[in-house]
């Protein structure tokens, strides 16, 4: 997985923005974007990943993923009774267990 800061840069490049026409989009400095970039500050609030994402249309977990954070949505259900044990439970699988449980859980709702 591609850490939280080369992606953010990765998708601007490719998106032919400079950090400053990106920091302006965003409402930030672009020095703060350049530290974030770089590694060099710790992922931001979830409020300017969301703008990321929106800004550089980029898949939302996949960022939130790349900044070892969760968004607000999941946590709330990962706070719901028996979520903890499902978790934990599913720290030792493969990938492909996961795609697994993951179809049969979405074919008993």
């Amino acid at each position: 997985m591609t850490p939280f800061g080369p992606l953010i840069k990765q998708a601007r490049l490719e998106r032919r923005l400079s950090q400053r026409a990106l920091a302006e989009k965003l409402g930030i400095n672009f020095t703060y974007l350049s530290k974030l970039e770089g590694g060099d500050m710790p992922p931001p609030s979830e409020e300017l990943i969301e703008k990321l994402v929106l800004t550089l249309e980029l898949d939302r977990d996949g960022v939130f993923q790349a900044a070892a954070k969760l968004p607000q949505d999941l946590t709330e259900i990962a706070l719901q009774p028996g979520v903890p044990l499902l978790l934990r439970a599913a720290k030792g699988m493969t990938p492909q267990e996961l795609e697994s449980l993951t179809k049969q859980l979405i074919k008993n709702r």
